[in-house]
């Protein structure tokens, strides 16, 4: 953060960066037959009532945000005028691959291999993903009278799509999303791009701001504020 400022004016720059790197592998994941396709000969976990072998999971957590921010105040008058704007950029990366989870009734279902219930988890491969967020601001504190003051203002705010792209350019990864439904009986428009997997934000997200502060008495023992 760094601030400047002379007799009636101040500026505040900001920027932040957040490097998240998290890697969590269980060893029991590693086991099994040799793999025809990434992770595809874990050993299952095999459960009943009572007894379960080992589960286990890959987690990764990867991503880098930073931001830069800008504020500038001045006063003029019976005016305190402030504006500013903000860039932030968000990059996200997560896995969870997990061991399959075999589940039996009983152990004599075990035993003769009639499993209740099978579950699969097979993580979402490797990616880079992420968007932007922008936005600016205007306000105004307006003395209009020595008992009134006004605040107004107005901000705009902008957020990119988000779009994810494969690590290795030989494998398929995207965001892959139906273009809406297309009349009453839930059929569906086809697969967007994975480069516009959804609409866009619509670009006038404009929010005002109005209050005020009132000094109900003239001696300051008494403010009203909305």
């Amino acid at each position: 953060s760094y601030v400047f400022g002379r007799a009636s004016w101040t500026s505040e720059t900001r920027f932040g960066y957040s490097l998240n790197d998290m890697d969590r592998t269980d060893a029991y994941l590693k086991q099994g037959i040799p793999d025809i396709l990434p992770l595809g000969g874990r050993a299952p976990q095999l459960s009943y009532s009572g007894f379960s072998t080992p589960g286990a999971e890959l987690w990764l957590e990867e991503g880098r945000t930073w931001s830069l921010e800008e504020k500038y105040a001045r006063f003029v008058g019976k005016h305190s005028i402030k504006f500013g704007g903000s860039f932030m950029h968000f990059g996200v990366f997560r896995n969870n691959p997990q061991n399959p989870t075999i589940n039996f009734s009983n152990k004599a279902d075990l035993l003769s291999n009639t499993p209740s219930s099978i579950n699969l988890t097979f993580g979402n491969g490797n990616y880079n993903g992420g968007n932007f967020v922008v936005g600016g601001f205007l306000q105004d504190n307006w003395r209009a009278t020595p008992r009134l003051t006004l605040n107004l203002g107005i901000r705009y705010d902008y957020d990119s799509t988000y779009i994810a792209h494969p690590r290795d350019p030989s494998q398929d990864f995207g965001l892959y999303n139906l273009n809406g439904l297309i009349d009453s009986q839930f059929h569906f428009g086809p697969v967007r791009s994975p480069n516009d997997p959804y609409n866009p934000d619509a670009g006038l997200n404009l929010a005002p701001r109005v209050g005020f502060s009132y000094d109900l008495t003239g001696k300051s023992t008494t403010t009203i504020r909305g």
